[in-house]
């Protein structure tokens, strides 16, 4: 399914594939407004083709809601955490249970989610450039919650949109702060560089009439479930920074 984008499978063993080098820059680090442009027309054209499922709506909903909830769950009760209402970064933020029952996942699956070929972890250290003009796609998701032919778009798009904010070198430098005392701080240091590819992913969604508010909202959804893969304090930032961007996604504060 991803033929001519990813590199050719090697070998494969019951949890792990070995694919074939490839010589190319990771987007990561060479990323600007104009190859992530780039990237989002190239994507477009090779790899976001239509894909047709008559359970697509079933699967984006199980997605979208059960998976966040159960990791969720997951998190709460690794860290003994009580959802409640309660202030990140000067903001009054209500339980993220309470959050979630606000956000029409219903509308977001049956009117903004389309079916299509996907990458599943679309992030910029996953994708590579070469020689310039040319993209390598590695580290694929190896389903769509029950699917493996179909995903959303919006879940591409939402995992480029978190790799902006939470890419792999500022999280490995501990380049982020939580404290939790009466009031919740979190900070990250964001690259200025990669904040300006932002207006890249902002045009295409206009042009291609994607919601990029609800790209926002699936962003925070990630952030959300990644919290009970990791161990302290990046566990504890993902869950208050989800928190905190959900609540101002809902809000448009």
């Amino acid at each position: 399914m991803l033929n001519g984008m990813a590199p050719n499978l090697i070998d494969i063993k019951d949890n792990f594939y070995s694919y074939k080098f490839v010589q190319g820059k990771l987007l990561s680090k060479i990323a600007n407004k104009q190859n992530i442009k780039q990237l989002l027309s190239w994507s477009k054209e090779n790899l976001w083709q239509s894909c047709n499922t008559d359970s697509f709506y079933d699967t984006c909903l199980d997605f979208y809601r059960n998976k966040t909830v159960n990791r969720i769950n997951d998190f709460l009760s690794k860290t003994n955490i009580i959802d409640c209402e309660e202030t990140i970064n000067g903001y009054l933020v209500p339980s993220v249970f309470s959050m979630l029952d606000t956000v029409n996942l219903e509308n977001i699956c049956k009117n903004h989610s389309i079916p299509v070929n996907y990458h599943g972890d679309f992030v910029l250290d996953n994708i590579l450039m070469v020689n310039n003009k040319k993209f390598t796609l590695i580290d694929w998701r190896q389903s769509f919650g029950s699917s493996l032919s179909c995903g959303d778009i919006l879940y591409d798009i939402a995992k480029l949109n978190h790799s902006i904010y939470l890419n792999h070198n500022i999280l490995m430098n501990n380049h982020f702060s939580i404290q939790c005392k009466k009031e919740i701080i979190v900070d990250i240091m964001i690259s200025k560089r990669l904040l300006d590819c932002k207006k890249a992913i902002i045009d295409f969604c206009k042009a291609n009439d994607i919601d990029m508010k609800v790209v926002e909202t699936i962003s925070c959804l990630i952030w959300l479930s990644m919290s009970p893969l990791h161990h302290y304090p990046l566990n504890k930032f993902l869950y208050y920074f989800g928190k905190l961007n959900l609540y101002r996604s809902i809000t448009d504060e």
